[in-house]
Formats: C-alpha cells, sequence, structure tokens
C-alpha cells in the first residue's frame, strides 16, 4: 500500500535514495531522531536486512559492498554472517 508507512532496518540506502529525518519518529527528549528516516520511494528487498536467524541473500551482497567502500574487503560470506551477527529482531532496540 503506497501510502501505508512500513518499518524496516535497512542497509546501503543512503547512497542509493533521497532520504529525510522521519518528523514523526522523536526521543525521549522530544527532539526528531537523527536515527530515523523516510522516503517516499520503494526500497527494494536487498536493501532491507533480514532476520537474524534467516539465511543472507542479497543483502549481504549490499553490506559486502557498503564495506568494501569503507575500505574492508570480506567476501559475501563474511558479510552476511558479520550483517546477521549484530542484527537483532526486537522491535524495541535502535
Amino acid at each position: 500500500d503506497f501510502f501505508r508507512g512500513y518499518l524496516v532496518r535497512t542497509i546501503g540506502l543512503r547512497n542509493n535514495f533521497s532520504l529525510e529525518l522521519d518528523p514523526d519518529s522523536k526521543g525521549p527528549d522530544g527532539e526528531i531522531s537523527k536515527y530515523s528516516c523516510r522516503t517516499t520511494s520503494s526500497i527494494p528487498s536487498k536493501f532491507v536486512v533480514g532476520s537474524k536467524h534467516s539465511a543472507p541473500k542479497d543483502d549481504a551482497k549490499v553490506f559486502k559492498e557498503e564495506m568494501g567502500e569503507a575500505g574492508y574487503n570480506v567476501s559475501r560470506e563474511q558479510a552476511g554472517r558479520l550483517l546477521r551477527e549484530v542484527q537483532s529482531d526486537s522491535d524495541d532496540d535502535f
């Protein structure tokens, strides 16, 4: 549904999509959170981080590319493992 928003954990969006801070997402101090962004673009699944217990897919490829741009050479398998190790399935952690 185009008019309904969804909350997803993503990787690689900053370099590929136009993002803006989400004015509806505020921290405990009432200020707009610098960690929550939104876009009007449709986000392809390769940019959505899967569940901690899911097998790495195209998100591992995107993470490998991001790591390479940061100066780290890792395999796709390593990127997938690293991505899953830091991923949480909790809706409460930001």
